[in-house]
């Protein structure tokens, strides 16, 4: 079974997504992961959505989805047989492998 498990959001505005979201009733927090940009995140149930500054208009306006998969490995070999293009293999986390 696949899960949605993130949904990471790109602006140019990440103050004025947040203050939409805000408004809403998402309560958002501060997050830095490294050296990585300043972004927002919040718990929608099982999905962690992001807000991520877009550095530049390539990124502007995209999504990435994160997604859960039970046997992976067997799912990609399914796509690619279908057509799909695996741009980047998998690695492993935690015992088990991510792309």
């Amino acid at each position: 079974m696949s899960k949605l498990r993130g949904l990471v959001i790109y602006t140019h505005n990440v103050e004025r997504l947040k203050t939409f979201y805000e408004a809403l009733g998402l309560e958002l927090w501060q997050e830095q992961h490294g050296n990585g940009p300043v972004h927002y995140s919040c718990k929608l149930g099982e999905v962690l959505l992001e807000l991520y500054p877009a550095y530049s208009d390539d990124q502007l306006g995209k999504i990435r989805l994160e997604f859960s998969v039970e046997e992976l490995l067997e799912k990609m070999e399914d796509a690619v047989k279908l057509g799909g293009i695996i741009r980047r293999g998998p690695s492993m986390k935690d015992g088990s492998p991510k792309i």
